[in-house]
C-alpha cells in the first residue's frame, strides 16, 4: 500500500512569522498532518505544542508521526472553536491556524473529494451525526440556495439547487459533481475547466461548509484569538476560501485599530492590540507551486498582539 504525502502549506513562512526558532509555546489549531506541527518543534529544542484538532483520525495519525516529541507536545480531540474555554488559564507565544483539509481527507473516502466515488459524508469529526447526505438529500430548495450563496455560488445558485431537488437522491460525492456539472451553462463549466477548476467546486465546498459550520467556527476563533496569547506572541493563519479570507482580513484590521486621517476633524481610532505584519496575503512560491499545486489557492496572514 502506497503511503500518502501530506504538504504542509507555506512551512517556511510560518516558521518565519511565529518565530519558531526563539522556541515558546505554540498552540496550533489545526493539526492535520502534523507537519506544521513538527516543523516548529524541529526548529528549536525550545518549542513545545500544544495541539488541537476535532478529527480523531488526524490525531491519531500524527501522534505517531511526532512520537518523538511527545514529551514537548500535548494533542487534544477539540475544534479550535473551543480554544478560549480549553485554555482560559494559559497563553501561548503564537497560534497557528490552518484551515486547509489534509491529503489523508481527500484520499480517505470521506467525501472529501469529488473526484473520488465517496459517499456524501464530509464531516470533520466523524463523531457528529450531521453530514452531506443530510444536505443534498433533506434540505429544502430554499435551504440548499441559502447554504450555495453563503458559499460563494453566484446567479446558477438557485436553479442548481432546484435541479439536485428533483433529481435526488444522490449517494456519492462525484455523482452529484458530475450532475451538477450537466446543470451548469456550457460555457461556464468551459470557462472554469479551462482554469484547471472543476465547475462544482463552489457547490461542494460550500456543503462541506455547512456540513462543518466553518464559518462559525472561524468566527468564534476570531473573537477569541486576542486571549489565547501573550504579549508580543503572534497570530497566523492560512485560508484557502476568499470568505474566509475576508473574515480574517477583517479581524486583523479591526484588532490594529482604526486610525483616522489627520485632516478628520475629531477623528478618533480604535484602540489598537497590536500590529499587522502582512498588509497583502501571503501566497505560496512557485517552487512550493510545482510540489504542491492545491497551494495555489493558501493565503497567509499575520499579526502581532502587543497588549
Amino acid at each position: 500500500m502506497v503511503e500518502l504525502a501530506h504538504f504542509s502549506v507555506m512551512k517556511e513562512e510560518v516558521l518565519d512569522y511565529l518565530r519558531a526558532e526563539s522556541g515558546g509555546v505554540i498552540l496550533d489549531c489545526t493539526l492535520g498532518g502534523g507537519g506544521h506541527s513538527e516543523a516548529i518543534l524541529m526548529a528549536s529544542s525550545k518549542s513545545q505544542i500544544v495541539a488541537l484538532d476535532r478529527d480523531g483520525e488526524s490525531l491519531r495519525r500524527a501522534e505517531k508521526r511526532l512520537e518523538k516529541f511527545m514529551g514537548r507536545m500535548r494533542l487534544i480531540k477539540a475544534p479550535f472553536s473551543n480554544a478560549r474555554e480549553l485554555f482560559r488559564e494559559e497563553k501561548f507565544n503564537g497560534v497557528l491556524l490552518d484551515l486547509g483539509t489534509s491529503i489523508y481527507q481527500l484520499k480517505g473516502r470521506r467525501g472529501f473529494s469529488f473526484l473520488d466515488d465517496g459517499p456524501l459524508d464530509m464531516r470533520m469529526d466523524r463523531e457528529t451525526s450531521f453530514s452531506a447526505d443530510d444536505i443534498v438529500n433533506n434540505y429544502s430548495c430554499s435551504q440548499l440556495f441559502r447554504v450555495f450563496r453563503r458559499g460563494g455560488a453566484g446567479k446558477t445558485a438557485r436553479s442548481v439547487a432546484n435541479s439536485i431537488v428533483k433529481g435526488r437522491p444522490f449517494q456519492s460525492t462525484k455523482k452529484l459533481a458530475d450532475f451538477i456539472e450537466r446543470h451548469l451553462p456550457g460555457e461556464e463549466s468551459r470557462k472554469l475547466r479551462g482554469k484547471g477548476i472543476h465547475p462544482a467546486t463552489v457547490y461542494l465546498q460550500a456543503i462541506r461548509i455547512e456540513v462543518n459550520g466553518e464559518f462559525e467556527e472561524l468566527s468564534a476563533f476570531l473573537t477569541s484569538a486576542p486571549k489565547l496569547v501573550v504579549r508580543g506572541g503572534r497570530v497566523c493563519i492560512i485560508s484557502f476560501h476568499s470568505l474566509e479570507d475576508k473574515l480574517v482580513a477583517r479581524a486583523m484590521r479591526e484588532w490594529q485599530g482604526y486610525n483616522p486621517p489627520a485632516n478628520v476633524v475629531g477623528g478618533i481610532g480604535a484602540k489598537s492590540l497590536g500590529k499587522l505584519l502582512t498588509r497583502e496575503p501571503v501566497r505560496a512560491q512557485r517552487e512550493e507551486l510545482s510540489l504542491n499545486p492545491a497551494s495555489r489557492s493558501a493565503r497567509l496572514r499575520a499579526f502581532e498582539f502587543m497588549t
